[in-house]
């Protein structure tokens, strides 16, 4: 009886590391809106957005959780003198999946970008996640989430201008086929058959 309740210990567990371990390839790409936003007296300053990949051109194949780049960020300015120039506006990105085998779906991340132009600061600048939606997305066997955006600021110096962008963590889980789920729910019920039967022999 202890070795059968091994056996079924150990199937479980195989079936739940072996459904860890399984990694599908996908691809990305980004749409986002505005592109750009100008500000400062006669929109001295502008800011601009540039996805990293596009539909046209999207990622190289990709396969687990991992960082990707979603957006690339310049801001240029001609004012040279003067107060400082501010802004705040909303962003919307769309962060398209596509799985290679299972086909494709789409996340929305909105958030507000807020800028300071400064002559003595340079240019400063930070991102305020609003959602990403949905919370996870399913494509085949595998359940997509999107978390955790992180914010580099561009730079405005002397000579060219340092770019800055948001990059976001990517997880990956794979979905336990029904047939795996079966067998699991199997191996549960005869732990608890052999569970019942060991209390009323031992009684």
């Amino acid at each position: 009886m202890k070795k059968a309740k091994s056996l079924f210990a150990v199937l479980s567990v195989a079936l739940l590391l072996a459904a860890s371990d399984v990694k599908a390839a996908f691809t990305y790409s980004v749409t986002v809106t505005p592109t750009s936003q100008t500000f400062g007296p006669g929109n001295s300053s502008t800011y601009n957005l540039t996805p990293a990949f596009t539909a046209g051109s999207p990622s190289g194949v990709l396969a687990g959780s991992q960082t990707i780049n979603i957006l690339q960020t310049t801001q240029t300015t001609t004012r040279v003198a003067g107060t400082t120039d501010t802004t705040s506006f909303g962003i919307s990105a769309v962060v398209t999946i596509n799985n290679t085998s299972d086909g494709s779906g789409a996340f929305t991340m909105t958030g507000t970008i807020n800028v300071t132009r400064s002559d003595t600061l340079g240019a400063q600048s930070n991102f305020v996640l609003t959602s990403i939606l949905p919370p996870s997305l399913t494509l085949g066997q595998f359940v997509y989430t999107l978390s955790a955006p992180t914010y580099t600021a561009p730079t405005i110096g002397s000579g060219p201008n340092a770019g800055g962008g948001i990059s976001i963590a990517i997880t990956e889980n794979v979905v336990p086929e029904p047939a795996s789920l079966v067998m699991m729910g199997t191996s549960a019920l005869a732990l608890g058959g052999l569970t019942v039967i060991r209390r009323r022999r031992q009684a």
